[in-house]
């Protein structure tokens, strides 16, 4: 029998642990991986990384939401808004109880992070989820360029995303 047909047969079975259970027949060795094995252990399309660089803090700050946790905050919060500047890549973390607490949260942020730096948020970045859609007004009142991931793109907002995991 084939090392191929084993290989299917042990459900796709690495290639040290196949090496070893067919070891007494070295000539059977499997030697490349199955289609299969590839397509499964493929993530995605490569995503052509894109990076806008800027030297100042608040030119650019990342924000998301992410929950619900299974187990709530000592505050009783299921969520918890993220906001990350690109330029020192200083992360600020803020439990929220509901989603729709994005916007005032945000509000005291900018006030509290604009007073501390002594300068304006240049730009925002969001994936337009329900809860920042009420902000969008807000920062064209405020002159703050609020920039919009693409749908289904996590990799746009890929420095704020790999905080959460």
């Amino acid at each position: 029998m084939s090392a191929q047909l084993w290989h299917r047969r042990l459900g796709h079975a690495s290639f040290l642990v196949l090496n070893k259970a067919i070891s007494i027949a070295p000539r059977n060795k499997l030697t490349s991986i199955c289609s299969d094995c590839q397509l499964a252990k493929s993530h995605g399309m490569p995503f052509k990384h894109v990076h806008v660089s800027v030297l100042k803090p608040l030119e650019l700050i990342y924000l998301d939401v992410w929950g619900p946790t299974p187990v709530l905050f000592t505050n009783g919060a299921r969520y918890y808004i993220s906001f990350l500047d690109d330029a020192t890549k200083y992360l600020w973390l803020f439990p929220l109880k509901l989603k729709s607490d994005a916007y005032p949260t945000f509000i005291n942020f900018q006030t509290a992070i604009e007073r501390q730096f002594d300068t304006k948020i240049k730009a925002l970045q969001s994936d337009w989820g329900g809860e920042f859609r009420s902000l969008h007004k807000y920062l064209h009142s405020q002159g703050i360029n609020h920039r919009i991931t693409c749908p289904y793109t996590h990799q746009q907002a890929g420095a704020i995303e790999r905080r959460h995991c």
